[in-house]
Formats: C-alpha cells, sequence, structure tokens
C-alpha cells in the first residue's frame, strides 16, 4: 500500500468520528436551524426543536420563535391533562409552515389540494402531520387553535375525524383562549363576541338545538351558517368545562379519546340529564332567550 493511501486512511481515522458528529448534530439536535429551498417557500430559514419542524417566509417572527411558540403551547397543554388523559408520544416532527401574506397561503392551498379554502386562515392535516398558516393579527391564537387540533389528533393515532366535529372545533377555539405563562396555561376570558352572535342568531331562529349540534358534521362546519356551528360549539365546550365541571368535562374527553367515532349519546349519558334540560341550563347561562 503506498503512502498516499495509508495518509488518507489515517486522515479519515482521525476525521470519521467529526463527520458523524456533525451529521448527528444537523438532523437530530432539536434548535437546528438551517436554509431551507422548496418550490413554494423560495428562500425561507426553518427551525427544528423536539417536536416541531418551522418554516417560515417574510414574518416578523423567527422560526425559532414560532417553534418555542409551538412547543411552549404542545408542552404545556400535555402536563395540564397528563394526570387524567394518557396522551400517547409524538413520534415524527409535527410542520409548521408560515406564510408571510394571504395569497402565498392560497397559493400553497391550492397546489397542494387544488381547490381554495377562502374562509380559513390556516390548516391542519392529519395526513401529513403539518399545520399551514399565514401572518395575521390573531397568529397566536390561529396556532393554538391549530396545535389544538394535531394534540387531539396524537391522541387517536392520527385518526382525527373519530373526534365529533363539535367537540373538535370547540376545544380548538377554547384553547386558542389560552395563554402559556411560566410554563402554564391560562385561561383566556370568555369571548363576549360568540355569546352576543349566538344570542342573535336564537332570536333570528338561527340556533342550532345541542343534539344536532353533537351530530354535526364537518359539512355542516364550512356550509354557510358555519359561524353558528363553530361558536355554539365554543359555547359549549367552555359550558361543559366550566359550568359542569373539570371532571365531567375530562369524562367526555377519554371518551371522546378512545377508539372509533363518540355516540352522540355519550355526553348526555355521562351528564345524566336528558339533552332538552343541558340545553335550557345552556341557555340560561349564556341569557340567550
Amino acid at each position: 500500500m503506498s503512502k498516499l493511501k495509508v495518509q488518507i486512511i489515517k486522515w479519515g481515522i482521525v476525521f470519521l468520528p467529526l463527520i458523524i458528529i456533525v451529521f448527528i448534530l444537523k438532523v437530530f439536535l432539536p434548535g437546528f436551524s438551517r436554509e431551507v429551498r422548496t418550490s413554494q417557500f423560495g428562500d425561507s430559514k426553518s427551525f427544528q426543536t423536539e417536536h416541531f419542524y418551522t418554516l417560515t417566509k417574510e414574518i416578523p417572527e423567527s422560526p425559532r420563535q414560532v417553534a418555542t411558540l409551538c412547543e411552549d403551547f404542545y408542552s404545556a397543554f400535555i402536563r395540564e391533562h397528563q394526570s387524567q388523559i394518557s396522551f400517547k408520544n409524538l413520534e415524527n416532527r409535527i410542520e409548521v409552515f408560515f406564510f408571510g401574506n394571504r395569497k402565498e397561503f392560497d397559493n400553497f392551498y391550492k397546489s397542494q389540494y387544488s381547490r381554495s379554502i377562502p374562509h380559513n386562515a390556516a390548516f391542519y392535516s392529519p395526513v401529513q402531520q403539518r399545520i399551514v398558516l399565514y401572518w395575521n393579527n390573531n397568529t397566536r391564537e390561529t396556532l393554538y387553535h391549530e396545535l389544538t387540533h394535531m394534540i387531539l389528533d396524537i391522541n387517536v393515532d392520527f385518526h382525527l375525524p373519530e373526534y365529533s366535529v363539535w367537540f373538535n372545533e370547540g376545544l380548538a377555539m377554547y384553547f386558542e383562549k389560552y395563554q402559556v405563562v411560566n410554563g402554564s396555561l391560562i385561561p383566556g376570558e370568555l369571548d363576549n363576541e360568540a355569546v352576543l352572535f349566538v344570542r342573535q342568531a336564537f332570536k333570528n331562529h338561527m340556533f342550532v338545538p345541542l343534539t344536532e349540534l353533537c351530530s354535526a358534521t364537518a359539512v355542516d362546519f364550512r356550509s354557510r351558517k358555519n359561524t353558528i356551528y363553530y361558536y355554539e360549539s365554543y359555547l359549549f365546550v367552555y359550558f361543559l368545562k366550566h359550568v359542569k365541571g373539570a371532571d365531567t368535562f375530562l369524562q367526555y374527553f377519554k371518551e371522546e379519546g378512545k377508539p372509533g367515532e363518540c355516540s352522540p349519546y355519550a355526553l348526555w349519558d355521562i351528564l345524566q340529564k336528558p339533552s332538552i334540560e343541558i340545553e335550557k341550563e345552556f341557555l340560561r347561562y349564556y341569557k340567550i332567550n
């Protein structure tokens, strides 16, 4: 063997561990930032943490800040509920794509699904395990909303449609009002806009009976009446947690997380009252008449 070959082998032995370490840091170490180029994002920066891979384009926040928001909310949510609910581990990082404006968000959605979603500021894809949104005045709320969908999805092994639509959307709207302070979830105030909207809908005979709400499908939540479905779902979740109590709420949360679709009658069984009586309490609580 020539001296040159021997020298190459020696240098290879010396630098091979360093090369392996750099590769591990780049691929596996949470928080490793790198430039990425994709057909939808062009020149964009990304950042990855233990549970999230964030990619941003032309927004005020850095990808590190977005990833930190995601990690903080996810960790706080799990900590708050893990003593009552056994959450499954997140094995793969969730992608979070963050566009700078509505137009780029729409173009991305059309490129992926060949249609538009004009009334949505974000979406979560259970199949791709990806959150996509664009920068707006309610960015944190929008992000927390989609993260709640993601957490629910993880809990049923990425079969999100197994959740009742009203519970899925109502819970997401409920937790979007939260803040994370020192690693803990701090509840937001009741959304008065939702209360006023449902009161007016009741006067206009547009109120959706709770039994109908609990059996609603995704089609109902995409219909022209979708606002009343969303607001009622949010107010019903709020009612369950703050009026019926955390234990009742968590009992139903567990029921929703069981394999298969949750029976629309499960909630009334847990509450041990006919649906009509619960609806009367609901209307009285929000002074809807």
